[in-house]
């Protein structure tokens, strides 16, 4: 029979911090229920923000084209741990540019149902506003 060696005080003291810190980042964390496929959170910085859910991909896209307002944009594909989820969640944040190709604004973090920057792209080409002639 084998026996676990003992933990140190300094071992055991450590570990419980951790936990509760953990148990505070968690809770700081923004919920994404699972059975919501398309959503933008536009602050996922902020737990208590409840994210915007859409029926499909191209009504994402819409709302992302009304955030941009015409501005250029920029899709990052970036993953988010999200409350009580084991592993981060892929998304795709999206950020309007300036002139300079500086960021400007923060449109929020699109949830693709695992979809990256490329679905996301060929969504929003699809949903490009058409111009009229005046």
């Amino acid at each position: 029979m084998q026996i676990a060696p003992l933990a140190t005080p300094r071992a055991a003291a450590s570990a419980v911090p951790q936990f509760a810190a953990d148990a505070r980042r968690d809770a700081a964390r923004p919920a994404l229920p699972d059975r919501i496929d398309y959503a933008l959170l536009r602050r996922p910085d902020r737990a208590l923000d409840k994210p915007v859910a859409f029926a499909s991909l191209a009504e994402l896209a819409r709302a992302i084209h009304r955030a941009r307002a015409g501005r250029a944009i920029q899709l990052l594909n970036v993953a988010l741990q999200l409350r009580g989820e084991p592993t981060p969640r892929r998304g795709v944040s999206v950020w309007t540019l300036a002139d300079d190709g500086a960021r400007c604004a923060y449109i929020g973090w699109a949830w693709l149902n695992g979809g990256d920057r490329h679905v996301l792209q060929g969504a929003l080409f699809a949903a490009q506003p058409i111009a009229t002639a005046a």
